[in-house]
């Protein structure tokens, strides 16, 4: 999709605080954040899951199942403590998002 997919390598920390940005501002689960994600950058859903399993475990988002339409999904929201780490490192990713974006526009 990219020539310079090296130079656009999004990294596990950047990864997670897009994760936790969408989750800043609504509750969602696994695909949908995948798919938010892959609208901007192409990624695999095996490293979303795995981040949010991280984020999980470290108490950064919590987890809750809910069944709609018969199907039971695993719901993700944001802490108090993610949104702690999000404002502490928001301006990071920002710069890191908008360097990435920009280099997709001019290919």
């Amino acid at each position: 999709m990219f020539d310079n997919q090296s130079f656009l390598r999004l990294t596990a920390p950047l990864l997670r605080l897009m994760i936790l940005n969408i989750l800043c501002q609504n509750s969602s689960y696994g695909y949908e954040i995948t798919n938010t994600i892959r609208s901007l950058y192409p990624i695999n859903e095996s490293s979303v899951y795995t981040a949010l399993r991280e984020l999980s475990e470290e108490k950064l988002v919590t987890c809750q199942f809910v069944v709609i339409k018969g199907k039971l999904r695993k719901y993700y929201s944001i802490a108090s403590s993610g949104r702690e780490t999000l404002k502490q490192y928001n301006p990071i990713c920002r710069k890191q998002l908008c360097d990435i974006l920009n280099v997709i526009a001019t290919n």
